[in-house]
């Protein structure tokens, strides 16, 4: 097998546990490595399809109508490297791209592998027209997947189609939770770090070394990178200093 598919695999199997682990899997109905159906506690069916090469925009309708017809919710995951534009930099989307996060509330999820260490995280396409910021996130929230109807009007691409995400940024999901004036340096913290609350330490880890990567200044020669990554050291120690109290 080789590096690409053992790369989707591996990043399929980590989605699978952590759909598992939040409860948002109620019942496996198929494992096909690089596509998984399952059930969700509400009887939902949802179809995840972890996409590693070119992907059309008839590609992306085709799988929408197939689903639909058989009442499944979709989700498309993509292999950030291979697929999509790098972080923090500009972008005019493909029409595939802009489907895809106009179906998904203005991010497309991610998937990549580090060290062997598998990370997901939605990629966000800022902007209302033309050239778009991209932004990595830090890591996708299983316990907030949804299934919903999307209907959109794009050239090429309209209609009503059932999705699947995991609908809200983490730090929608923070602020959602308190006031401005109730925003202390601790909550600055989890939403630099992008992570909420809810999440546990290992998923907290797992933020802080994807952004630790991404703001190295050995990596990134940008002239905010130090002063980013002094910030996501300083963040994730509140963190862990406030969850060891």
């Amino acid at each position: 097998m080789g590096y690409i598919r053992v790369t989707t695999y591996k990043s399929a199997a980590y989605l699978i546990k952590k759909l598992w682990d939040a409860g948002t899997m109620h019942e496996m109905i198929e494992d096909g490595g690089d596509i998984i159906l399952f059930r969700t506690p509400g009887g939902q069916t949802v179809s995840v399809h972890m996409i590693e090469g070119a992907l059309p925009l008839y590609e992306i309708r085709q799988t929408l109508e197939y689903n639909a017809e058989r009442g499944h919710f979709t989700m498309f995951m993509l292999w950030t490297r291979m697929m999509l534009p790098g972080h923090a930099t500009t972008y005019a989307p493909d029409d595939w791209m802009e489907a895809l996060f106009t179906l998904y509330g203005g991010c497309i999820y991610g998937y990549d592998v580090f060290e062997r260490e598998v990370y997901m995280f939605p990629v966000y396409f800022q902007g209302d027209a033309g050239e778009r910021l991209i932004h990595y996130g830090t890591t996708i929230h299983p316990a907030r997947l949804t299934t919903r109807f999307v209907e959109t009007d794009l050239p090429n691409f309209k209609g009503k189609w059932r999705v699947a995400d995991m609908n809200g940024t983490a730090e929608e999901a923070y602020r959602a939770k308190m006031t401005p004036d109730q925003l202390s340096a601790l909550d600055e913290a989890y939403i630099l770090l992008e992570v909420t609350l809810d999440d546990d330490k290992e998923t907290i880890k797992k933020a802080y070394r994807l952004l630790a990567r991404r703001y190295h200044p050995d990596t990134n020669k940008s002239p905010e990178a130090n002063d980013m990554m002094r910030k996501v050291n300083e963040s994730y120690q509140q963190i862990i200093e406030s969850l060891d109290d």
